[in-house]
């Protein structure tokens, strides 16, 4: 784990640990979850994991918690691997129960005593500078940090001038902004997680706590990639748009690509050659 960070006369104080979710069924991924747990869906030779997992080492993170369920020995021996490899070290939670995404969160705080987290999704690819992230948190003035996106599919509803949020309502059903899954959280948010598992962090959690106004939730705009690949579409989509690449690629044909393209060709590529030394090494991880 790094220092602290500084920066002019503030100092903003690193998480206690960074939480990657990763026990969700994937039931909307049907069939190709019946065999592969969704943190583990290949994308052109990369585990849809990676790509969070890359932000965080990226950002100087070394520890990591990950729950897992469904499929759960697969994943595990696979962060085994990647961990030997890598020298990281992760601490599982593995749930007998889905407790949800609020559930987890949760339990993490009660068990390990941590005062703050990083708390990531183990099914989007995202470019966000979680440094720059961290460091905009204004850790006094509010319960929870989240990153959001402009554009579709919308569902967060936030203060620009303020810098708070103000609504929170699912995708799709309001909003200019989306809700990215990477949030900074403070050990507090565990006394408004109440009721039966699992519990969702957004509904349970965000929701309750800007609807009853106790606290503030603030937020910060990532203006990068982002991309989830929670459904058969998204995902094909996603492949395809990583195969066209690669094939300019391959044609000496790479300044044909958008500016949007470049961008996620090159971070596609940095998350690759983060998990493999040489090709030789792809089979063992993905």
């Amino acid at each position: 784990m790094f220092h602290s960070l500084i920066n002019g006369k503030n100092k903003y104080i690193n998480p206690d640990a960074v939480l990657i979710l990763s026990a969700g069924k994937g039931e909307r991924l049907k069939p190709i979850t019946n065999f592969i747990p969704k943190p583990l869906i290949d994308i052109e030779g990369v585990p849809v994991f990676a790509f969070s997992l890359f932000l965080a080492y990226k950002a100087g993170f070394r520890e990591f918690i990950v729950n897992t369920h469904h499929l759960a020995e697969i994943l595990e021996e696979k962060l085994k691997e990647l961990g030997e490899k890598k020298k990281i070290e992760f601490k599982i939670i593995r749930e007998k129960e889905l407790l949800g995404t609020g559930g987890t969160i949760k339990y993490v705080f009660e068990k390990f005593k941590y005062q703050k987290i990083l708390v990531m999704n183990s099914d989007v690819i995202c470019d966000a500078d979680i440094e720059s992230f961290i460091k905009s948190w204004k850790i006094s003035d509010s319960i929870a940090h989240i990153m959001v996106k402009e554009g579709e599919p919308g569902g967060v509803e936030v203060d620009e001038k303020s810098g708070k949020v103000k609504r929170i309502y699912g995708e799709g059903k309001g909003g200019k902004f989306t809700f990215t899954g990477i949030h900074l959280v403070k050990n507090e948010i565990k006394n408004y997680l109440e009721g039966e598992i699992p519990l969702c962090i957004v509904r349970k959690g965000y929701s309750k706590i800007l609807n009853e106004d106790k606290e503030n939730i603030s937020f910060f705009i990532h203006d990068g990639l982002f991309f989830d690949i929670g459904t058969p579409e998204r995902l094909n989509r996603v492949r395809e748009t990583i195969r066209i690449m690669m094939k300019k690629e391959k044609e000496k044909e790479k300044d044909s690509l958008s500016p949007t393209e470049k961008r996620f060709y090159n971070f596609f590529a940095l998350v690759k050659s983060f998990l493999y030394e040489n090709e030789n090494e792809q089979n063992s991880i993905a």
